[in-house]
């Protein structure tokens, strides 16, 4: 893929779109949006192998530590994904601007949809459709 969108201008467009697709309120929601990254997070672990009990055994190493700042688990975050994908022979800033164009694509609808299904099982708010 050529012409990538640089990430901090990307982060922006992402959020154009949450705000979009989600109300601002869900977009800009912190809580929300660590809910969501968690899940993500879970099928990546998933797609790449982890079974249910090793994603158990680290949360239960992650609650055990005190609680860390924001600013550095991001940078964590970001590295090692880099260093994931870079195992599992991807670019990851490939796959994210794929990601996004194919979440821009879709309806608003869609998206809406999909947060009121996990808002109904108390993973979110509902947003109207």
């Amino acid at each position: 893929m050529t012409g990538l969108m640089a990430r901090d201008s990307r982060q922006k467009v992402a959020m154009a779109w949450a705000c979009r697709a989600f109300t601002p309120q869900v977009a800009r929601n912190a809580i929300e949006r660590a809910q969501r990254f968690f899940e993500e997070a879970g099928e990546l672990a998933q797609a790449c192998g982890l079974s249910r009990a090793q994603c158990d055994a680290i949360l239960d190493r992650v609650f055990a530590r005190p609680k860390g700042s924001a600013e550095k688990e991001f940078g964590d975050v970001g590295l090692t994904l880099l260093t994931l994908a870079e195992a599992e022979g991807y670019s990851a800033d490939e796959c994210e601007a794929r990601q996004l164009a194919a979440a821009q694509a879709k309806p608003d609808a869609h998206w809406r949809a999909r947060q009121n299904a996990k808002a109904k099982s108390g993973l979110g708010q509902e947003v109207p459709a």
